[in-house]
């Protein structure tokens, strides 16, 4: 059977440093993978101790690239100075210091650190511990770095000249409690770096949000736990898995990694686990849970436009049982580019009727929401006031008279050379790829011209009717479409960038989740059987997971599709991206 790749820590590519003159590094490449032990060898001046400087973020490179945990060292100090233990080649503290007060106030630094004392006892300078710094020999104070960079409990853990001033005696000493096994035994974690992560920061950011999940399952049909599932689907989707097979291949493919974060007593589950328990998984209460994960970080919503739309999933129909596909109600946050909650259509109703519930559990205070024509009725834009937000709705001809009136009342402004009415402009225009778009917004807030609309009293607050008319030119050929929107936010700017704001939606949200995603049923028909019960539903949401965690991974510019083949490949990258589970709320 072949063995899964092995999973890269620290990766170095083509590394250069100079001072002034003197190159200090050049071109230095090498990967270490998880739970090596590696060394770098070198006389004097090699460049071995810029190096590790530069790995663990303590010296800015002048060239190549590095990657640290899935982290880039120069951007995000941050993040990778609490996960890897450093001993420099020389360090001091004052001569009035005690050992034990050293370690106490390093310990402080960490929210797990290691015992103090067991770690002195491992490291041989244990009945040292009451003595002032500066009674310590030069290989009792080496020892003491050493317990420095790892007391942390890190994931990685940096030892320059770890055996200087040292006797043969303690360098063997030294070494051998540095062994691979009692890093293994002493520190666990510095044995498996990717668990690690999991394990500390991204498994507890998932339990906390989706613990509340029911399981549908009866006790003895409860084989594998609910969250292994979950994590394993979550980890998949995001790795390009787009039905359940997929997913039960991903699990055994990294069954290993898995193990070091899951409890897994059944090993990974079958396709027919995953799709029985979320076929039967309330999609409700998956969706109160994904709602309350992306409040935790709507803190950062306000004053954004937030567009609501539907998309139908092709491959979620049926004929045998005669089912047809379903419609999901999204909502979008255009600046953030995240989906912040989905609700499944009715069978028997439309958009119209989904939407208020929507709004109803989504925390969109201080945002502007956007809704294409479907959602423009005067329940829609009452509950979005009720919700403390503001609309600028899509308005066609479904509103009769009201379309009809702010066609005209245009229509009338244009005919009288623009003096009939007071009001705002604003024009863009956009050059790309040999085609010319130019957008221009005219806006009327004047209540003594609105109040003459037939209807408008029945619609709250509003205070803004506009026309975008639109030209584009692609070679010779000339198009121009006018569209009309009516608004609770008044100017031409705010209005037509409300509008072009709701476009992401389609392009960003459901293009994507077409094309990347295969949600649109682009390949063969029997590639994406998701069909079953609430399966469809759930999976969407799976879907939405993984999109919102890609989406805001930024260091790889490639787009979703090659994101997720890029976590399928590297461990270290899915990581990167799992990541956004916590660093989304920070």
């Amino acid at each position: 059977m072949p063995q899964n790749p092995p999973i890269t820590a620290i990766t170095v590519s083509h590394l250069k440093k100079v001072y002034g003159d003197v190159k200090a590094v050049e071109d230095v490449s090498f990967e270490v993978n998880e739970g090596e032990i590696f060394g770098l060898l070198g006389p004097n001046g090699a460049g071995k101790t810029t190096t590790v400087e530069c790995i663990t973020g303590l010296r800015r490179s002048d060239g190549g690239a590095i990657s640290v945990l899935g982290l880039d060292p120069q951007v995000d100090g941050d993040a990778l100075h609490p996960v890897v233990g450093v001993q420099l080649q020389f360090s001091t503290f004052p001569d009035k210091l005690k050992v034990s007060e050293i370690l106490d106030m390093y310990q402080s630094f960490y929210p797990n650190p290691a015992n103090p004392e067991e770690l002195a006892q491992g490291l041989g300078f244990d009945e040292k511990l009451g003595s002032y710094y500066k009674t310590l020999s030069g290989g009792q104070k080496q020892r003491l770095s050493v317990a420095l960079a790892l007391i942390g409990q890190p994931k990685i853990a940096v030892l320059d000249e770890m055996t200087t001033g040292l006797d043969p005696p303690g360098c063997t000493h030294l070494n051998f409690k540095l062994d691979k096994k009692w890093l293994a035994a002493y520190h666990p974690k510095l044995s498996r770096l990717g668990g690690a992560a999991m394990e500390n920061e991204v498994l507890p950011t998932i339990e906390r949000h989706f613990s509340d999940l029911t399981d549908p399952r009866i006790d003895r049909t409860k084989l594998h736990k609910l969250m292994d599932i979950l994590v394993i689907a979550i980890c998949a989707v995001i790795a390009g898995a787009d039905n359940w097979e997929d997913i039960e291949e991903f699990g055994n493919a990294r069954i290993e990694w898995f193990q070091t974060f899951l409890e897994l007593p059944n090993g990974i589950p079958s396709h027919d686990t995953f799709t029985r328990v979320f076929a039967r998984l309330d999609p409700e209460q998956f969706q109160a849970c994904f709602l309350r994960w992306m409040a935790a970080v709507s803190k950062t919503l306000g004053g954004q436009v937030i567009a609501i739309d539907g998309k139908v999933l092709r491959r979620s129909h049926d004929k045998g049982i005669d089912k047809a596909a379903i419609d999901m109600v999204s909502a979008w946050a255009t600046a953030n580019r995240l989906v912040l909650g989905q609700v499944k259509v009715d069978e028997k109703s439309n958009e119209i009727t989904a939407i208020p519930h929507l709004l109803e559990v989504l925390e969109v205070s201080g945002c502007i929401v956007s809704i294409d024509a479907m959602g423009c009725q005067t329940d829609i834009a009452e509950k979005i006031i009720e919700r403390e937000a503001d609309y600028v709705l899509a308005l066609k001809e479904n509103q009769g008279h009201l379309y009809e009136d702010v066609a005209h009342l245009f229509a009338d402004l244009e005919a009288s050379q623009y003096k009939a009415y007071k009001f705002d402009y604003e024009k863009t225009v956009n050059k790309d790829h040999g085609r010319i778009e130019i957008r221009e917004c005219w806006t009327i807030s004047d209540p003594e011209v609105l109040r003459y609309l037939r209807g408008f009293a029945n619609w709250k607050k509003l205070l803004t009717v506009s026309r975008i008319r639109s030209q584009r030119w692609l070679g010779e050929e000339k198009s121009c479409e006018d569209r009309y929107h009516i608004a609770s936010i008044v100017g031409a700017k705010r209005v037509l960038g409300s509008v072009r704001s709701h476009w992401g939606i389609e392009n960003e949200l459901h293009w994507t989740l077409d094309l990347a995603f295969d949600e649109g049923g682009q390949r063969p028909p029997d590639h994406c059987r998701v069909r079953k019960d609430h399966g469809p539903e759930n999976f969407a949401l799976l879907r939405h997971i993984a999109l919102n965690l890609l989406k805001q991974e930024r260091t790889c510019k490639r787009g979703i599709k090659g994101k997720r083949l890029l976590a399928a490949w590297k461990q270290d990258y899915l990581l990167k991206v799992l990541s956004g589970f916590a660093q989304m709320e920070n």
